[in-house]
């Protein structure tokens, strides 16, 4: 069952894939820097004096910017992923993309559908406010999800798959990394 037929109404399911993969990638990447700068920065950012130095800002840079750049690294890893699979044809590398982004975006509605109640109860309109503008950009971010997971549908399974249902894909693609790929004619014997 394909959900979409385009890519935002305009262009092919993998075409829009592949251009989200790069879009996306090229995001994470900018995404990766700040943190990183962050991280390595923090002495010069944060002056060494005991008092300083145990400030709850730094411990926070210095305990959740490694949890962050872990995520943004596995960001990309998805997104390669992704990039590949929609590149060359092969649907089960969406799949990691579309996991991730999928607990993403619970999280992130989860997030603000909390934040906005408790701002709501302490504030009153602040939170009706965050939900007015936290909403359509879930919204947004479910339909690009259904728009890849239209093309995961609408790929083929030749090819990722063997008899019995096994993922082939990420063992092929190591072997075609570390040269050790066999033609699909290998295995026949000539009489």
């Amino acid at each position: 069952m394909v959900v979409f037929n385009k890519f935002c109404c305009c262009c092919k399911l993998r075409t829009g894939t592949i251009t989200l993969a790069w879009f996306g990638l090229i995001y994470e990447i900018f995404d990766l820097v700040g943190p990183v700068t962050l991280y390595a920065n923090r002495e010069y950012i944060f002056p060494s004096d005991e008092h300083r130095y145990n400030s709850g800002a730094h411990i926070a840079v210095s305990m959740s910017t490694p949890y962050y750049i872990t995520l943004v690294v596995l960001k990309i890893l998805c997104v390669l992923s992704m990039n590949y699979g929609a590149t060359n044809g092969r649907r089960y590398f969406l799949l990691p993309w579309l996991i991730m982004d999928m607990i993403l975006l619970s999280l992130w509605a989860l997030t603000i559908l909390i934040v906005g109640v408790v701002l709501m109860v302490a504030i009153g309109a602040l939170g009706i406010l965050l939900w007015i503008f936290g909403f359509p950009f879930i919204a947004l971010g479910l339909y690009i999800w259904l728009c890849v997971f239209s093309c995961f549908q609408d790929m083929p399974n030749s090819g990722n798959c063997d008899e019995t249902g096994l993922l082939l894909g990420y063992p092929t693609l190591v072997q075609n990394l570390l040269g050790r790929h066999q033609p699909a004619n290998a295995n026949i014997v000539e009489a």
